[in-house]
């Protein structure tokens, strides 16, 4: 059983055109619809965009390769500060300072004396009250020490 398609009744105002059975004819060239311009705008942020991402992306490139610089050259430093240390070690250790007096011409004293002195002590009035404090946080700390 076949069923045929309802016609459809030709617009007002439109002959409709004889259909030929196998006749075939050109559609109607479209209207061109120019895009709108939220489209645009909406291309043009979309480029924007992506261009400061990349130049922030360059930025913190540029900056890891500072930072990596600048921690092999405190690394640098701390070695030679080490090297220093060690140098001043040697250099001021008491066999050196021997050597070096010897090489100087010095030579060792026959006898070694010692002199006691005793803590000065502020007198009068008008003495200085640093100078007391001092003294006797110099003799707390000394006898914190031990023997």
């Amino acid at each position: 059983m076949s069923t045929a398609a309802p016609r459809r009744a030709p617009a007002p105002g439109r002959r409709p055109e004889p259909r030929a059975a196998g006749h075939l004819r050109v559609a109607p060239d479209a209207p061109r619809r120019r895009a709108p311009v939220a489209f645009w705008v909406g291309v043009a942020a979309s480029v924007a965009a992506v261009f400061v991402l990349v130049a922030f992306h360059v930025l913190a490139v540029q900056h890891a390769f500072a930072m990596d610089r600048i921690v092999e050259q405190r690394r640098v430093e701390e070695q030679r500060y080490e090297r220093l240390r060690r140098d001043v070690a040697t250099l001021s250790s008491p066999e050196a300072i021997v050597r070096a007096a010897e090489r100087l011409g010095m030579v060792v004293a026959p006898t070694v004396d010692y002199i006691d002195v005793p803590p000065a002590a502020p007198t009068g009035e008008s003495a200085d009250e640093t100078a007391s404090t001092l003294a006797q946080s110099w003799d707390d700390a000394k006898g914190s020490l031990g023997p």
